[in-house]
């Protein structure tokens, strides 16, 4: 390729880029975009993007490409794309294979640095590419800059109509929740409008989903006889501590939208409201009846709410209850024959998908399973018995959830069985089907997968990771080897990726375990992941019994560790143990 075609593709990428971010006024967004276009430009596998706290003494990430353990970093100086070991503070980063920082600055106002790892084929990058990480740092930078004019004249001009546009607002709103089928859109409105109007920092909405009697107007006395009727749901906390929930019921003493200063509370509670910036506390009636409370974090701008400020609050707070209290009995009436439709259809997927049984291998014990969050999930494994007579293990995990995330693992599915059956060496499977869904596949679709062919007469097994959880390999002995060669997810880059294949060898009563991450990020009622070490755990525990018995207690113990609260991702494992 030419030096002009060079510059002409940067130039054409560039302006692509450039086009892109102008169309969101959403930061996150923003930046979500830019690292994958850097990662995707300079072949890169890994990438962070960290913000500062609002103390500024610390990067916390926002956004995560690729494996890392790193929850924040200190604060550092940086002007200027440079090499992170270039940077004495920050060792932490050096350490976990991040080699380049690329700051995105508008006039010496610092927004984010995203920190990048080493490129695939593990080269220096080049003067130009260093060029156009500096020209994609700036496209950023003043995309960013734009977006947060915009959002701050949006703010402005709400705040000077926001007298005559009151009404006119409620009535929107009003108007909007009728149409809405679901309590997240209903909630995500009310945020909005929230936001809009009043400029806030936070938010909570409280909701007591049960029929009360009107507790305004009794008070009681005694709290045990207070809490009997009152089963509190958060459905909505963009405050940094988590609600109190025992000490919420008292909250039921007020009856009027009013400040926090006024309301007469027991003390804990209120330190709480103080400590989080909480300035207005609004019940949600409806019929007389308190059926949940606003809470109202500070004005961006640091400026009071004013007497039609509270009134836009407690109005849009009871037009949002009764919202949810219509959608409920709308739900009722449809949930039944909607669950119905949707199962059925989601497990004629799955049944197509997943393979009919486990292998049979003489010398292996072999046994895969998943676990659906919703009914249509997007993770997926399968057995293939390849033209070599080899077996081709895989497991991969789409992005997205729902019926899209099914089809797309449906054509994938079908492109990985015609590859494999046509006897060509694993890296060129993985190649293809990179190439195929790259071109069949929208930007924001992508699959982690892991593919590996296992000889049972050599009792070698070949393998290729791109981009997904590291299986583990657990020898008799208790040693521990994560396999990780490979390359980067499969449809982000339209280019051929070379795929690094690995191969190991399985002893007598080795293991390896292949799983997907709704296994280590499942979460308990402190939103506390189950994690990788207690996964290890539960695997040399287990490690004698059959792989259906491994697999059976990994998922008791997940289930255990979760405590009945609802997983957002599957859970998929595939045992392979050499007896």
């Amino acid at each position: 390729m030419t030096t002009d075609s060079k510059i002409l593709i940067n130039l054409e990428s560039l302006l692509a880029l450039g086009a892109k971010l102008s169309e969101t006024i959403d930061e996150k967004s923003i930046l979500n975009i830019t690292l994958l276009s850097l990662m995707g430009k300079l072949k890169l596998f890994r990438g962070i993007v960290f913000v500062p706290d609002d103390t500024y003494e610390f990067f916390i990430p926002i956004i995560i490409k690729g494996k890392t353990d790193i929850q924040q970093i200190r604060a550092f100086p940086i002007k200027e794309i440079c090499k992170i070991s270039d940077i004495t503070d920050n060792h932490e980063l050096f350490e976990s294979g991040f080699e380049i920082c690329i700051p995105i600055i508008y006039r010496d106002y610092f927004f984010a640095v995203i920190c990048l790892s080493g490129k695939l084929d593990s080269s220096d990058m080049s003067e130009e590419e260093f060029y156009y990480a500096s020209l994609v740092s700036n496209i950023a930078a003043n995309a960013m800059n734009n977006t947060r004019n915009i959002n701050l004249l949006l703010r402005e001009k709400n705040t000077v109509e926001s007298k005559n546009q009151l009404l006119t607002t409620l009535f929107e709103v009003s108007r909007d929740f009728n149409v809405f089928l679901s309590e997240e859109k209903i909630i995500k409105t009310l945020e909005l409008n929230l936001l809009g109007q009043l400029m806030i920092t936070n938010f909570a909405v409280i909701f007591n989903d049960v029929d009360n009697r009107n507790y305004a107007e009794e008070a009681p006395e005694n709290q045990a006889g207070f809490n009997q009727n009152i089963n509190l749901k958060i459905l909505k906390n963009t405050f940094k501590e988590n609600l109190p929930i025992d000490l919420l019921p008292d909250l039921f003493h007020c009856n009027e939208t009013c400040f926090t200063n006024e309301l007469v509370i027991k003390d804990e509670l209120m330190q709480w409201l103080q400590r989080n910036n909480v300035w207005v506390v609004s019940p949600m009636l409806m019929k007389s009846e308190i059926k949940g409370f606003l809470l109202i974090g500070k004005s961006r701008v640091g400026r009071q709410f004013s007497q039609e400020n509270l009134l836009f609050i407690k109005v849009i707070g009871n037009t949002t209850v009764l919202a949810i209290e219509n959608l409920k009995m709308i739900q009722k009436e449809v949930e039944r024959q909607k669950l119905e439709n949707e199962l059925a259809i989601a497990l004629e997927i799955q049944n197509r998908l997943l393979p009919k049984k486990n292998p049979e291998i003489i010398g292996f014990d072999i046994y895969g399973t998943t676990k659906p969050s919703k009914f249509v999930g997007g993770d997926y494994f399968d057995f293939i018995k390849l033209p070599n007579g080899n077996l081709l293990v895989a497991i991969a995990d789409v992005s997205g959830k729902g019926m899209p995330a099914a089809l797309l693992m449906a054509n994938f599915q079908a492109g990985l069985r015609a590859l494999a059956a046509m006897d060509i060496p694993l890296s060129e499977l993985v190649t293809r089907l990179n190439v195929l869904i790259y071109n069949n596949t929208t930007a924001d679709r992508f699959i982690t997968f892991f593919a590996g062919e296992l000889d049972s007469d050599s009792r070698e097994f070949k393998y290729i990771n791109a981009g997904h959880n590291p299986p583990i390999l657990m020898q008799a002995d208790g040693k521990l080897e994560l396999l990780t060669s490979g390359g980067i997810i499969l449809g982000v880059i339209e280019n051929t990726v070379h795929y690094k294949q690995g191969k190991i060898k399985l002893g007598h009563n080795d293991i390896i375990l292949l799983y997907t991450d709704g296994v280590t990020e499942s979460i308990d009622k402190n939103h506390c992941e189950y994690g990788e070490k207690r996964l290890l755990q539960t695997i040399n525990k287990e490690k004698y019994l059959s792989s259906k018995q491994i697999i059976e207690s990994i998922m008791l113990d997940v289930n255990q560790h979760a405590q009945a609260q609802p997983q957002y991702d599957d859970i998929t494992l595939i045992a392979i143990k050499s007896v």
